[in-house]
């Protein structure tokens, strides 16, 4: 049907639909759009000449004074710049260049200029201790890493929460020590900045690097000494200091610096009656700075004010009571956490011997026997919004004869709902039952540390093992992408979509985060995938709104349960592929009908007839499905598909392809028959 010509300028510039996009939607070659074009007097247009029709801005929009404010005085990147002028990164930093704009760094974003006074003590007493400024060639920029273990988690925080908007996000390690022991640790550093740069030329000799060993180039000049607030003793002690009941004492190692010119530094600085002790035998230029007993409770109360109960060992137990809170833990050092699993990274597997690689084995497996079957978890409301709006805007041209992108927006937000997936049987044993058998689950667990496509062992990277390892297939959930992409061009604006087969949710979020407000009917055999889609529809209902009755789940199978006729726009589905994949609960069909004849005419002829009942004329059927073998007989899904949809009044119109994700050197691509009801 030719579109008017108000529906031409909508679709052309309103929503910038190339003539082939437009030609997909009507049924027609794009030289047949250009020709309704002509004659309907809308001329061919330029991107910009479009953005232009709709009052947005284009890149001729873009002079120097423009973008020096918007970059260099309000700071937006070059992204945010393209974004408002339709346009990619480059052309920006070209204008940049041809401008002579020099780049802005993200500190100056940030409005990060330099360190206050107090703040700069602090790293100053962090420097003395164990953190450190890395060497950067650039000569620019250098970051402080401040890192601890994880029994001073707590006081880690502290010193996160003073450099605030200087310092990154915490993050956990992990390390093995000679004897193959792991360590945990945790560190943070700052962004990158020119003031981080100054002080590692304050703080280091990089002029003799090469000529003595990295770890004697720091060598904080003798003012930083004289200079320390109480904050930056407190921090410097309580990295380096220690405490036992009869001595305090503060480790000192710059073997570049002469140890009395620092403890005499020290004592100007601080006041405090600072002596030396006799170098160690195990380690020259290892020094102590020690405090006589009649010194301890003037120095304890300098430091009490900035120490956390994880450190409070280093100090008399009449301090105590001074340090307020409790110590904290991080949740991935219980012994059978979930986070406790980031501590085991597979590309350390091949230097373990064999024992410890047991040993981790045992650990991890009994960490999921605590926790449970690594399912994937309901997301939060914020990013359950986020990425239906990323679906929403994914756009896709409907491929003539080739497949989908191989995209995955969306189906985050549809698996958790469908906990039951990992229960269904594909050709095999489920990831349920090998969860469940605990030889077949180690086994799982010492191929995930072998492979060397994996990375952890973590429930996301698990949850993958237990349903491609040991013959394991997990049922996937259909694309929401390329069921948008198939709304958006087979169904009209506020038409009707049935799913006969509703599945797993990923078609139901695709027709919802279509751009033509589409109904979707589902009808599906299974209670419990019937519960999943209902909360599912829910959840998008609370998160975005809309009118509850847009989304009807019906519980049967296809073959009896199903629309009124002429009352749907699309039929677009992928039903079981026979026997090969084993869902449970309700009429299923591999049990209704048990031989592949009984199934092809009890189930597959009579689904094609309902839609072809249901449908308008001029509607249009979508089923994705493919050819399966079971031992060495071939089923013909496919072509026993095409025949029977001819024979029931259809014509084929094209065939696409569903993007699989790849095993090995395969591309496993599923055919998309597309049929047509009427001319």
């Amino acid at each position: 049907m030719r579109p008017s010509r108000e529906q031409l300028v909508r679709w052309y510039v309103q929503e910038n639909l190339s003539d082939r996009e437009i030609g997909l939607r009507c049924g027609v070659s794009d030289v047949c759009v250009s020709q309704w074009r002509k004659r309907e007097g809308i001329a061919t247009l330029t991107a910009a000449g479009k953005r232009a029709a709709r009052g947005e801005l284009s890149l001729e929009d873009l002079d120097e004074p423009t973008l020096r404010r918007l970059y260099s005085v309000e700071h937006r990147t070059r992204a945010q710049v393209a974004k408002l002028y339709g346009c990619s990164t480059y052309p920006i930093q070209q204008k940049l260049d041809q401008y002579g704009i020099p780049a802005v760094q993200k500190w100056e974003r940030h409005g990060l200029r330099e360190l206050s006074s107090d703040l700069l003590q602090v790293v100053h007493g962090t420097l003395l201790g164990d953190s450190t400024i890395g060497f950067s060639t650039t000569k620019t920029s250098s970051r402080l890493k401040v890192s601890h273990s994880h029994k001073q988690y707590g006081y880690l925080l502290q010193l996160h929460r003073r450099l605030g908007a200087w310092a990154r996000p915490v993050r956990a390690s992990v390390s093995l020590d000679d004897k193959g022991r792991r360590r945990i640790g945790y560190s943070f550093s700052t962004v990158s900045h020119p003031v981080f740069r100054g002080l590692r030329t304050k703080f280091y000799r990089d002029d003799m690097k090469g000529k003595v060993p990295d770890n004697w180039l720091k060598a904080p000049p003798l003012s930083v000494f004289e200079g320390l607030s109480d904050e930056a003793l407190a921090y410097w002690y309580f990295d380096d200091g220690s405490f036992g009941g009869d001595s305090l004492s503060i480790v000192v190692f710059f073997p570049l610096l002469d140890v009395e010119d620092v403890g005499a530094a020290l004592r100007r600085g601080t006041g405090l009656p600072w002596s030396i002790s006799s170098e160690s035998k195990d380690c020259p230029h290892l020094y102590d700075l020690t405090l006589p007993a009649s010194a301890w409770p003037d120095f304890f109360d300098r430091v009490a004010p900035y120490a956390t109960p994880d450190v409070a060992y280093k100090l008399d137990r009449a301090w105590h009571s001074r340090i307020p809170g409790q110590v904290l833990v991080p949740p991935d050092v219980g012994s059978l956490s979930v986070e406790r699993l980031d501590h085991y990274p597979v590309g350390r597997w091949a230097q373990l011997d064999s024992e410890t690689q047991e040993r981790w084995v045992r650990e991890v497996f009994l960490i999921y026997r605590s926790v449970g079957f690594p399912f994937p978890p309901e997301l939060p409301d914020n990013e359950v919004l986020a990425r239906i709006q990323a679906l929403s805007e994914h756009h896709e041209i409907v491929p003539d004869g080739h497949s989908f992108r191989r995209s995955g927006v969306g189906l985050s937000v549809c698996n958790g709902f469908m906990p039951h997936r990992y229960s269904t049987q594909v050709r095999g044993r489920s990831a349920w039952g090998t969860f469940n058998d605990d030889e077949a689950f180690l086994r799982v667990i010492r191929t995930q540390f072998k492979a060397r496509s994996s990375k952890w062992v973590t429930p996301v990277h698990m949850r993958a093992a237990l349903s491609i390892y040991g013959g394991n297939r997990t049922p996937s959930n259909f694309r929401p992408s390329v069921a948008k992409a198939i709304t958006d061009a087979l169904c009209p604006v506020g038409g009707t979509v049935w799913d006969p087969c509703a599945g797993f949710g990923g078609r139901l979020l695709g027709v919802v985060c279509s751009q033509q407000n589409a109904r979707y009917l589902g009808t599906e055999p299974s209670p419990d995938t019937v519960r999943g889609l209902r909360r599912l529809w829910a959840m998008i209902l609370r998160v975005r709104g809309g009118d509850v009755s847009r989304v009807q789940i019906l519980e049967g199978g296809a073959e009896k349960d199903c629309p009124s006729d002429g009352t749907v726009d699309l039929v677009l589905t992928s039903p079981p592929y026979f026997q090969t994949e084993q869902y449970q609960g309700g009429p299923q069909s591999h049990l209704e009908y048990p031989s592949y004849a009984e199934w092809r005419e009890g189930f597959l002829t009579l689904m094609v007839r309902n839609a072809y009942r249901t449908l308008k004329s001029g509607g249009h059927m979508t089923i994705n499905i493919q050819n399966v073998k079971r031992g060495s007989t071939v089923y013909p899904l496919v072509s026993d598909l095409d025949t029977i949809s001819r024979k029931e009044g259809f014509r084929r119109r094209v065939r696409w392809w569903y993007p699989l994700n790849r095993i090995g050197a395969q591309r496993p691509d599923e055919p998309i028959l597309v049929y047509v009801k009427g001319d």
